[in-house]
């Protein structure tokens, strides 16, 4: 690992501050899951060691991109606060972010602010002026329906356009025997 807080800071630093609380997420290669982490976004360190130890272990390492509401909670829709970004995931090996940006001019939308390649495509971020209200289930169909649009017009994974999903945290290893072991990482122009 390159150093995950070196790698995911800027990310991280723009979707989350201080005492929001983030969802730490780990999947082995095998599909096995370990437990929903919630931690406080200020504790980078109990962040890094999460990740560390899980990453030893074979497993997948992910965050919940919304803010969640309650440390004593899980994961999941009910959980969730905001969100400082729209995402999206592009399921396909090879794609660059100079094919991103040319996508989502063509469909109208600004180039992501953040570009993650994952090894086995890209995750895309676009910053929010103003966070998305996730509190309630009409405020998080919403947001749903607007991650499905976005992801429709730029030919990505319409199953990964919920309010509560997980992706990839740069700096981190994708541990898919396909992928090498690739090195998630933001696309810095």
């Amino acid at each position: 690992m390159k150093g995950l807080i070196e790698m995911s800071s800027n990310l991280l630093a723009t979707l989350f501050e201080g005492l929001d609380v983030i969802n730490l997420r780990f999947i082995h290669e095998d599909g096995r899951r370990s437990p929903s982490i919630m931690q406080l976004y200020e504790d980078g360190d109990a962040m890094h060691d999460s990740v560390h130890k899980y990453q030893s272990q074979g497993y997948h390492a992910y965050f919940g991109v919304a803010v969640r509401d309650s440390i004593e909670g899980n994961g999941g829709q009910d959980n969730l606060l905001f969100s400082r970004a729209m995402f999206l995931d592009i399921d396909e090996v090879g794609v660059t972010s100079e094919e991103v940006d040319k996508r989502a001019t063509e469909a109208g939308y600004p180039t992501p602010t953040f570009t993650v390649l994952t090894g086995g495509g890209v995750h895309c971020y676009w910053i929010l002026d103003q966070p998305a209200d996730l509190r309630n289930r009409d405020q998080r169909d919403d947001f749903k329906k607007r991650l499905q649009i976005l992801a429709k017009a730029m030919g990505g994974d319409t199953s990964c356009a919920d309010s509560a999903r997980i992706l990839r945290i740069p700096g981190t290893i994708n541990m898919k025997p396909e992928r090498g072991r690739f090195e998630c990482e933001i696309d810095i122009d």
